[in-house]
């Protein structure tokens, strides 16, 4: 069986598990008693506002890599292909003057999402370091991709992420408090 051929078999059987855990997770939560509305939408505006930020802070960089891959490895040596690092540079260059941005703007969103959304107003500056990890992870995917190797990225795209916020979500069902604490925050 060819690379790529198993490649796709493996990765589609990871996506396919991680929607059974996308469900699961679904379910969970919007069975009542689980989670309230504002925690359900909370999750949804927080994954929404961090990949808006993160594709701002990319600066196109992440399709750079893929596409240039090819071109760099065929006229350098390996030891002198830098495009991963540049891309780090630049996207840390754009992580910055978002994060900047996310500053600045936060009288805004106070504005726009204050009475309709408090629990997003209280973990506002949470979106940054969740944009942040979706950066570098989306550069190395990326990086990953154009030296055709699939299985591990899908495997923690689609199957581990979501496996991961299962586990958070059973923690939480769990706890007899319920209510969303995280330690060093005390909120506004």
């Amino acid at each position: 069986m060819s690379g790529i051929r198993k490649q796709a078999i493996v990765s589609s059987i990871l996506i396919y598990i991680g929607v059974a855990f996308g469900v699961l997770n679904t379910y969970l939560f919007v069975t009542e008693g689980t989670f309230t509305e504002e925690q359900y939408g909370l999750t949804r505006l927080f994954n929404d506002v961090g990949q808006n930020f993160y594709t701002l802070a990319s600066l196109g960089i992440i399709p750079i890599v893929y596409k240039f891959y090819p071109y760099y490895k065929d006229n350098l040596a390996e030891e002198n292909i830098d495009l991963l690092s540049r891309a780090f540079v630049y996207a840390a260059i754009g992580f910055v003057l978002v994060a900047i941005g996310a500053y600045y703007f936060e009288p805004v969103v106070i504005q726009k999402f204050g009475a309709r959304s408090r629990l997003f107003v209280e973990y506002y500056f949470w979106v940054i370091p969740y944009s942040f990890g979706y950066l570098l992870f989306s550069l190395l995917e990326g990086y990953a991709w154009a030296l055709q190797k699939t299985i591990l990225p899908n495997f923690l795209k689609e199957t581990g992420m979501r496996l991961y916020i299962t586990l958070l979500a059973v923690l939480y069902f769990f706890n007899p408090d319920r209510s969303i604490k995280i330690p060093g925050v005390t909120g506004r």
